[in-house]
């Protein structure tokens, strides 16, 4: 759901940038000379040839699936290059080669990998067909996005695979689309210029992102890479790309003359073990050529460390300041190693890290401090030209640390308080721990921030003995910050004493020291709470369940989530208290949360084998219960909403009768009584026979019939053919009886609609759910929003069993309104219209996220993008549950 909500926004912004750009397509019409031209320029490149090769249709095995409907595999047209009997090789149309294993016959299709012979022609034909249909505006600019190598491109290959054999008419028409594209995300150049130019662009382009990326690739030779760079600096001139690939290929040819001569030398040379550790390092140096760290995060750095445990990085390290002086040397080090770095892997940000970035961030982590600090998230030493002054930096500290000594700076350092005291501060209690205790405490106080603080009274609270307690127990009562208060809190407890639980409830309940530098009242929350429960103590989760309902979405929610981590088995964390008296107290407070139907919109995720969308306090409630005994609180965090809320109940009255109270009533299961076959016959008999104009007159009969019409009319659609014309007037008339509005609730906390509202919500039962009319409530709302109205939720949802729609809507006051995520103060009475509107939009059919949009905007409309969607939504298959919320929130 989060992918979808990320896509959708990144659609958006793609769409207003087409726009702003002038990113439409027009005609272009081409000569035969300038065709046969740039044809034969691509032939000179050196990519397979494609004259004798068979053309392929390629079913990768990389299988998706879209709401309400079957897994699909995902294919590729291409030129076979090999076949080796169980793999194969195909040259892609985005001319990377991609090597594939077949699967065995009796493979399901959305999983297969495997190829056919596809005549060129009609490849050509197919591709063809969809580029003379009109793309949407977001269609055009979405399919841009990511690309190594662009659409223009790719359907020049096409291009020039026609004419290589033969198909000059389609050659000639994929060409003038080729030249009509302005692909997203490639620079266009100087206007005028040719498609061959355009083209050449887009192409170094590609292969200068893909050489960049596979430094890697450790099975990837330095040889290999030099003929990679030397092709694209002879082939392509012209190209922005240029000077970096002609540079990379001389450093390419250095660092290979070195390879030969080391590799002489090795053999010759003694074992490394054998080495003095003067040579031991200087070896360990060269060979940072070869580090392979990686990138996880985006944005992010590279971590050279993340490679093997016993790679050079690791062992220069673990030498420690015997090898600062080599190190530092190679701070001016420029050859490539096999890191790679970048700001985000869709676009081409990539660069290679350097053996000086290597020698950096080694000497950073025996310095413990850093020396090189990024400006930007793409940052890295030798790319922003910073080595020099960090040269200097690294100098000034390994000259001081030889007149001090080690222990000395160390400590000098922590008790700076500043950024680099953290790393220091592990150092130093690593290395003496017996002479740590002064300069954690000392360095603490002197922080100026937060974070530092919290993590020097953390490092202190490990210091063995009774040493940290006083210390601890100040900080708790008076410490500055709430992080080093929770911190104070977290040691006292590993030292087996219990004054931070108090002090930890006290604060929770909103008591401040009068020292507390924090400006935000909810900074820290959940830092508390964990503690809180994590404590294992009663007192500690009867606190979190005391006036809950007062505290945001957000922190109840955290609440619940925090009560799964109460210590009620052996760990970890002792807990405090008798286990059975504390596993009431956690079932007590959730009982509680049982009642909290409020909802958190714009949240997706999953929890154990479950996964949750939008959920509500109550559903997590249920579902931290189900966890603690899934015999006794038997409850379904993935089912839809009408099933999760009778387990809710289901779940309520497991408590109530554990402990001695009465059971509340479950909501009776809807049950739609179908329309008799005798008065439902001649009307499908009827809509079967009429002409096309005559036809929806007699659907709106069978409409009226309500939803007890379903079964008869899926009865009679299931012997036909799918590709009999009755079976899909029968199939969409099935669909939208599926969608008709059985129930409109108002939730229990909402405000109460005035009597125009509620005709109009009352109106809408006994019909199928039309988007218009769905987005038509809000609208209305948003336009005149009712007095003391501050947000609105609205939500359709059905289970795909035949029972219909319900509707939910939900008027949210002042109060209310403020405890939802990311809201500022709300005024109680009007201020005059709002000056913006914040909105939340998410649908799911089948379980799978379809649509996730949010942002604010001066006004809230019902776009045409969201009534299609919800056009599909509604429209989904009988059988296919779904669930489509909005909320708009009014800003002032």
């Amino acid at each position: 759901m989060a992918r979808a909500c990320i896509a959708a926004v990144l659609a958006t912004l793609l769409v207003a940038a087409a726009r702003s750009g002038g990113q439409e397509e027009k005609p272009y019409a081409s000569t035969a000379q300038e065709r046969v031209k740039a044809f034969r320029w691509f032939g000179t490149l050196g990519f397979p040839g494609v004259k004798g090769r068979k053309f392929v249709h390629v079913a990768t095995g990389q299988g998706y699936q879209r709401a309400g409907e079957p897994p699909t595999n995902r294919y590729l047209h291409g030129f076979l290059t090999e076949d080796r009997g169980d793999t194969f090789s195909v040259l892609s149309l985005s001319l990377s080669t991609v090597t594939f294993k077949k699967t065995p016959p009796g493979t399901p299709e959305h999983a297969r990998v495997g190829y056919e012979a596809l005549a060129p022609a009609r490849a050509a034909a197919e591709r063809l067909k969809v580029l003379r249909e009109k793309d949407s505006e977001e269609g055009r600019s979405w399919r841009g996005f990511g690309r190594a190598f662009s659409e223009r491109g790719e359907l020049f290959v096409l291009a020039w695979a026609c004419w290589r054999h033969g198909l000059d008419g389609s050659a000639a028409e994929l060409f003038d689309h080729a030249g009509a594209a302005r692909s997203f995300g490639f620079r266009e150049g100087a206007p005028g210029r040719t498609v061959q130019d355009k083209v050449a662009g887009d192409l170094a382009h590609a292969l200068m992102w893909q050489a960049i990326l596979d430094f890697g690739n450790p099975k990837i030779s330095r040889a290999q890479f030099l003929e990679r760079f030397e092709h694209i600096a002879r082939n392509f001139p012209d190209s922005e790309h240029h000077k970096r690939a002609r540079e990379t290929a001389d450093l390419l040819k250095t660092m290979i003359r070195e390879d030969a001569g080391y590799a002489k030398k090795r053999q010759a040379g003694k074992p490394f073990e054998k080495l003095s550790k003067k040579e031991q390092i200087a070896e360990l140096i060269f060979r940072l050529r070869d580090q392979n760290g990686r990138q996880w995060g985006q944005p992010g750095s590279c971590d050279i460390f993340n490679d093997k445990e016993n790679s050079p990085a690791h062992q220069l390290r673990k030498m420690g300041l015997d090898a600062v002086p080599q190190l530092i040397e190679a701070l001016d080090d420029e050859r490539f190693t096999r890191s790679v770095g970048y700001h985000r892997d869709f676009y081409f940000s990539h660069h290679v890290l350097r053996v000086a970035d290597c020698a950096e961030r080694i000497l950073s982590d025996i310095a413990a401090r850093r020396f090189y600090r990024r400006t930007h998230t793409n940052g890295a030493m030798f790319k922003d030209g910073k080595g020099a002054s960090v040269k200097v930096e690294i100098w000034a500290w390994y000259n001081e640390v030889r007149k001090k000594g080690e222990k000395r700076m160390l400590i000098e350092g922590v008790e700076k308080g500043d950024a680099n005291s953290t790393g220091l501060g592990h150092r130093l209690l690593e290395k003496y721990p017996d002479e740590a205790l002064p300069a954690l405490t000392a360095g603490a106080r002197a922080a100026r921030d937060g974070w530092t603080r919290s993590y020097l009274v953390e490092l202190a609270s490990w210091v063995k003995g009774d040493g940290p307690l006083p210390f601890l127990s100040a900080e708790v009562k008076d410490g500055p910050y709430r992080a080093s208060r929770v911190a104070a809190a977290w040691g006292l407890h590993k030292h087996g004493r219990g004054e931070g639980v108090p002090a930890t409830i006290a604060e929770w309940h909103g008591h401040r020291p009068k020292g507390d530098k924090g400006t935000d009242p909810s900074e820290g929350l959940g830092g508390i709470l964990t503690f809180l429960a994590r404590s294992g103590t009663v007192e500690g989760v009867t606190a979190l369940g005391k006036d809950l309902l007062k505290r945001s979405v957000d922190v109840r929610l955290s609440v619940v989530r925090s009560l799964a981590e109460v210590p009620l088995k052996p760990g970890a964390v002792k807990p405090r208290a008798d286990l059975r008296e504390l596993r009431a107290a956690v079932e007590r407070v959730l009982a509680a949360c049982l009642d909290d139907t409020d909802m958190r919109l714009g949240m997706s995720g999953g929890w154990g084998d479950k996964h949750y969308s939008d959920p509500r306090i109550c559903d997590m409630a249920a579902h931290v219960l189900y966890r603690l005994d899934a015999a006794k609180y038997p409850f379904d965090l993935s089912a839809p909403r009408a099933k999760r809320e009778r387990g809710r109940l289901v779940v309520k009255n497991a408590w109530r009768a554990a402990n001695g109270l009465p059971a509340v009533p479950l909501p009776v299961p809807r049950r739609i009584e179908p329309v008799a076959d005798a008065r439902l016959r001649p009307l499908l008999d009827r809509l079967l026979s009429a002409p096309e104009e005559g036809r929806a007159k007699v659907q709106r009969q069978i409409e009226r019939l309500g939803l007890g019409a379903l079964p008869g009319v899926l009865a009679r659609r299931k012997p036909l053919r799918k590709d009999e014309p009755a079976s899909a007037l029968l199939d969409g008339l099935a669909r939208r009886l599926a969608s008709t509005v059985v129930e409109v609730i108002v939730t229990e906390k909402s405000l109460a609609p005035d009597a125009a509202l509620a005709a109009r919500l009352n109106g809408l039962k006994g019909q199928p759910l039309e988007p218009q009319a769905f987005i038509d409530i809000l609208t209305s709302l948003v336009k005149k929003l009712p007095r003391w109205v501050r947000a609105v939720r609205w939500s359709a949802e059905r289970d795909g069993d035949g029972t219909g729609v319900t509707l939910h809507l939900d008027l949210l006051d002042a109060g209310r309104s403020a405890q939802l995520p990311g809201a500022a103060k709300v005024p109680a009475g009007p201020k005059g219209p709002p000056t913006s509107w914040s909105f939340s939009e998410r649908i799911e059919v089948g379980g799978i996220g379809v649509r996730g949009l949010s942002g604010s905007a001066p006004e809230w409309t019902g776009r045409d993008d969201l009534s299609a969607a919800l056009g599909d939504t509604f429209g989904a298959a009988p059988d296919q549950p779904f669930d489509a919320r909005v909320e708009v929130r009014a800003c002032w």
